[in-house]
């Protein structure tokens, strides 16, 4: 699991393209790929890209702060984008 509960927030942003609070949390719970988001639109504040299934097995993006004590804050969620496929374990990188 990338986070305990108490450490986790979850702002209104990621609530936008109507992910659950439930599915966020499993998505973090399974993780299939954790790294640096590459979209993110401020290079002065780090962002990760988290990738992982939802309660029934879809896949989600999401973006969020991790903070150095460990304090997660989930900024987005929505349903996992093609241009990511990539980084899902076990896919492959598609040729142009």
């Amino acid at each position: 699991m990338l986070v305990s509960e108490p450490d986790l927030w979850i702002e209104p942003t990621a609530r936008r393209h109507g992910i659950s609070d439930d599915d966020i949390r499993h998505a973090l719970a399974h993780p299939g790929y954790v790294g640096d988001d590459p979209d993110a639109l401020d290079e002065d504040t780090p962002m990760t890209l988290i990738l992982g299934p939802d309660r029934a097995g879809n896949r989600l993006e999401l973006a969020a702060l991790v903070a150095d004590e460990g304090t997660v804050v989930v900024v987005h969620a929505m349903s996992m984008r093609a241009k990511y496929a990539h980084l899902w374990p076990g896919e492959r990188r598609s040729r142009p």
